[in-house]
């Protein structure tokens, strides 16, 4: 089905990759040539991160371009037609630029952030549908993987992206606006002038002030044309949302004993439990996206990820991400309640807050410790460990200092995450073990010390370096691991990782450090068979079954 929106002689680009703020090293621009305006932005699918202190800061006026640290705008002009990326396919877009200019009439808008609902876009986007003003997503990737069109296709379905696109993949808009991190919203004019260049998030206000002011200096001198932008919406060409029972699940947790291995189904918001063998049982929650407790019918989830059971009081806890919540499941009563966090996502990196008046920020996996009756948070959103006591309801934080990096050090404070994914108790090690997904890494989390060790991938000399990243077997620092999402700590005493963008299962020896890859050809795609030749697809979610293994292979 094809689509249109108005086509804007005010855009707004958003360079963006999903949650990260830090720097990136950039070549100088080239020459822009005067166009219409648009704001632009660069992004990344995948998680919010970001740096401490509000992911990335940052604002408009002008100065040299924004950073880390800042933020700014940038003098200067802005021409599609001297883009390199003639006869690339634009996901949500019907007619893919050609090379002719009309294909870019008019200014777009803020070239968004793939992977991360950003609430400063929705809101620019729902105040302005109806105006001449367009939004347009602009993916610069970090990752290999994440250049690839069809993993772009999948996080456009994966976040219900509605406006077009851009494969950046060679960062040419990145250098050609002058972005430095992510998230970046540029805005440009219809002549092609850069109005504003903002980073980071919370820029709500700014970004509103921006567009309406541009909106109405350039409708009173009437350069603005209320054409329409062709549209034709991957969702609504993508077999596989009218056949899968399931839509982009996330985590996974057994009970064994009772046959019954749980799903979250993240973006139908709603957990499904079905027996060891796939046979549907029953789900817990309405699949309207929402933070309500009570009965499993009334309850309702946003995009909730990982899973952990309680065999003893036989309930499952729920990282409820989008809520920025910590939820139980009790299977006893059948009903939903709220442990921590109230739907605000919070920037509190000590907390000790008691039930609901604990804030969260996106936390993206749980794990349960029967032995101390604490559920542990990978709280993804600030780089962070936490721990929640279900004693008395206490949660707060086990480990890291909320800098995005990977630094190992002998205590909580002096150890630092970037966007942990996956975590799994180790009893035997008294550890946590720790997929550090930005970092490219595996690591232990000491319980006691609240210090952590390396045991595979990531950068062993720099911890700011979140870019040594690959696909290599070996021991220790040396292997290359590409963004993995999920860990498990076996029976067999070995871990299992979910190397997400290299599309494999690897195992990974505690004491030894060796690593080995077990299943998946390392391309993407849905094919059983042998392991080493099976594909696999972003593998997110993985349990241990018997003598095997159960996994979630994400965009499949």
């Amino acid at each position: 089905m094809t689509k249109t929106t108005p086509n804007p002689a005010v855009a707004l680009a958003a360079a963006s990759r999903p949650g990260r703020s830090m720097s990136a090293p950039t070549a100088a621009p080239p020459p822009l040539k005067p166009q219409q305006p648009v704001v632009a932005g660069s992004s990344k699918h995948g998680k919010r991160g970001g740096k401490r202190n509000g992911g990335g800061g940052g604002g408009s006026g002008s100065g040299s371009g924004g950073s880390d640290s800042g933020g700014g705008s940038r003098a200067g002009s802005f021409s599609p037609a001297t883009s390199p990326h003639s006869g690339t396919p634009w996901p949500n877009f019907y007619n893919p630029w050609s090379g002719s200019i009309q294909m870019w009439p008019e200014p777009r808008g803020p070239l968004f952030h793939i992977g991360e609902r950003s609430s400063d876009l929705e809101f620019i986007e729902k105040k302005y549908k109806d105006k001449p003003f367009t939004v347009i997503g602009v993916h610069s990737a970090k990752f290999d993987n994440e250049k690839d069109l069809e993993a772009i296709r999948n996080a456009v379905l994966r976040y219900n992206i509605t406006h077009p696109v851009v494969n950046d993949g060679d960062m040419y808009l990145w250098r050609e606006l002058g972005v430095n991190s992510w998230p970046t919203f540029v805005v440009i004019g219809p002549n092609g002038k850069v109005l504003a260049q903002i980073s980071g998030e919370g820029h709500k206000k700014d970004l509103d002030d921006v567009v309406g002011a541009a909106l109405e200096f350039y409708e009173e001198r009437k350069l603005l044309q209320d054409n329409s932008l062709p549209l034709a919406l991957e969702k609504d060409k993508d077999n596989r949302l009218l056949t899968s029972p399931l839509k982009f699940p996330g985590k996974l947790a057994t009970d064994v004993l009772n046959n019954r291995l749980f799903i979250s189904d993240s973006n139908h918001n709603r957990i499904v439990v079905t027996n060891l063998e796939g046979e549907y049982i029953c789900q817990v929650g309405s699949s309207e996206g929402g933070l309500l407790d009570g009965s499993f019918d009334a309850a309702s989830f946003n995009h909730p990820q990982g899973l952990a059971y309680n065999s003893k009081k036989n309930i499952l806890y729920v990282a409820d991400t989008e809520n920025h919540a910590l939820r139980e499941i009790n299977f006893v009563n059948e009903t939903v309640k709220t442990l921590a966090g109230n739907g605000t996502k919070g920037s509190d990196y000590k907390g000790g807050g008691v039930g609901t008046e604990q804030v969260l920020n996106s936390p993206w996996d749980v794990c349960y410790d029967p032995s101390e009756e604490t559920v542990y948070i990978a709280m993804a959103g600030q780089h962070q460990i936490w721990k929640h006591n279900t004693f008395d309801g206490v949660t707060k934080v086990l480990s890291g200092d909320g800098y995005e990096r990977n630094l190992n050090g002998p205590s909580f404070s002096r150890t630092s995450f970037a966007q942990p994914s996956g975590i799994s108790l180790a009893p035997e090690l008294q550890e946590l073990i720790v997929a550090d997904s930005e970092s490219s890494s595996i690591r232990a989390l000491n319980l006691k010390s609240g210090g952590s060790r390396s045991l595979a991938g990531g950068d062993p000399m720099i911890p700011e370096n979140l870019f040594r990243f690959g696909d290599y077997d070996g021991t220790g620092s040396d292997v290359l691991l590409q963004h993995p999402l999920g860990v498990v700590y076996a029976s067999d005493n070995q871990i299992y990782v979910a190397d997400s963008y290299n599309h494999k299962i690897k195992r990974l020896d505690p004491i030894t450090r060796k690593v080995t890859t077990i299943a998946g050809t390392g391309h993407a795609g849905y094919k059983d068979g042998p392991a080493l030749s099976a594909q696999l697809s972003e593998p997110a979610g993985l349990v241990e079954v018997g003598d095997g293994l159960i996994l979630i292979d994400c965009p499949a």
